[in-house]
């Protein structure tokens, strides 16, 4: 939205749902000032709460669109009222959404292809079967609802045109805020370093996953892989709630969870590893290793969607690979140096958030007619 923000558009973010402690208060609508020009407002209603309650259990949120087509709050209707562009994060209530809107542009905003990434529920139980039609129902009903569709990749928009007929596609790829250079903390960097026990010649390999299935999977395959490096002088972290969910103990892998700060990690590594085998969309945190002058060693399949070389800017390779290219960045710190400084300088020429902010706006403005009052943007 920066972009947005920048032309002097009014954007709201209307979040569906919000912290239950404020039932305790009764205050069920909270405004946020992000900052001029760009304000959230969370609206908890009761409805709308229980139909979250899915994604504790790792089901999709399939009941948020028809409970906000049948009960919508009158906020989300004034503010519908208002907007010239709505934009809608995944698939489950843009249905909803255009039949609350009567005029505006309707934008299906994409992280993945939402039946490739719950695929595995397609060969599961009946509730995981069940789960999996409704996925299939969203996102074909998000596709023809929406007046466009805005994806993550190449590889995605290929999908949505395999898939559907007469879409609206283009591509606004993930990205990270590159020119802001990260923060170096030697005192930090050296405080985490020793607490993972890392001595001065080995080396500190960096995973970070939130508690989702295909993080929790490529966090399995870590300890599989550190076993085969265990006495090379390698150890590797793993930072994000992804922990939460894998009760396995390796000698030279330390999970940690959730952490307030997760900057100085990415600090303090020499590598990251990406062994991801199943997913959709693009990986957001491939940027963050990148923007950080991190090697990563990548499965294809992690690197999907992005036009990466390996061995230039990222180390590709199967599963059983991983340990001979750990092993080849231990032992080499120029390389692992030149490869850091190559993802880097990639990172900052092809996935900067503000020019990818920019090219959308000026796509929005393509769909957008002139008019006389104050520009609105719904997010």
């Amino acid at each position: 939205m920066d972009a947005f923000v920048t032309a002097g558009d009014n954007v709201i973010r209307y979040c569906q749902g919000g912290d239950p402690s404020d039932y305790l208060s009764r205050e069920l609508e909270t405004w946020i000032d992000i900052e001029s020009g760009y304000r959230e407002v969370r609206v908890n209603h009761l409805f709308h709460d229980l139909a979250s309650v899915t994604v504790l259990f790792d089901f999709p949120y399939v009941y948020l669109g028809p409970t906000l087509k049948r009960v919508p709050t009158e906020t989300l209707l004034n503010e519908l009222e208002r907007a010239d562009v709505v934009f809608v994060e995944g698939p489950w209530q843009v249905s909803a959404v255009d039949s609350l809107l009567d005029d505006g542009l309707l934008v299906y905003s994409s992280h993945n292809y939402e039946p490739e990434r719950f695929s595995t529920f397609a060969s599961g139980t009946c509730v995981h079967r069940y789960f999996y039609e409704k996925v299939e129902a969203a996102e074909r009903d998000a596709v023809s609802s929406a007046d466009l569709v805005v994806c993550t990749s190449e590889r995605d928009m290929e999908i949505y045109r395999r898939e559907f007929e007469d879409v609206d596609i283009y591509v606004a790829p993930n990205g990270t805020y590159v020119d802001e250079d990260p923060t170096v903390n030697t005192d930090q960097n050296q405080q985490i370093r020793d607490e993972l026990d890392v001595g001065d010649d080995e080396s500190l390999g960096l995973f970070v996953g939130s508690k989702h299935t295909p993080n929790i999977e490529a966090l399995r395959l870590i300890h599989d892989i550190a076993s085969d490096v265990d006495s090379e002088g390698t150890h590797l972290v793993a930072v994000g709630t992804a922990c939460d969910d894998v009760d396995r103990q390796s000698s030279n892998v330390e999970q940690l969870g959730f952490v307030e700060d997760i900057e100085p990690y990415f600090e303090a590594a020499d590598f990251a590893v990406h062994p991801m085998v199943s997913g959709g969309g693009t990986n957001i945190k491939l940027f963050d290793y990148f923007n950080w002058g991190l090697p990563v060693i990548s499965t294809e399949f992690g690197a999907r969607g992005l036009d990466v070389t390996d061995n230039h800017n990222i180390i590709i390779s199967e599963i059983e690979g991983f340990p001979e290219s750990i092993r080849r960045l231990h032992r080499h710190p120029d390389l692992r140096e030149d490869i850091g400084n190559a993802a880097r300088e990639f990172v900052r020429e092809k996935y900067d958030w503000r020019e990818i902010s920019r090219k959308l706006r000026e796509k929005m403005l393509t769909y957008v007619n002139n008019s006389e009052r104050e520009d609105s943007i719904t997010d």
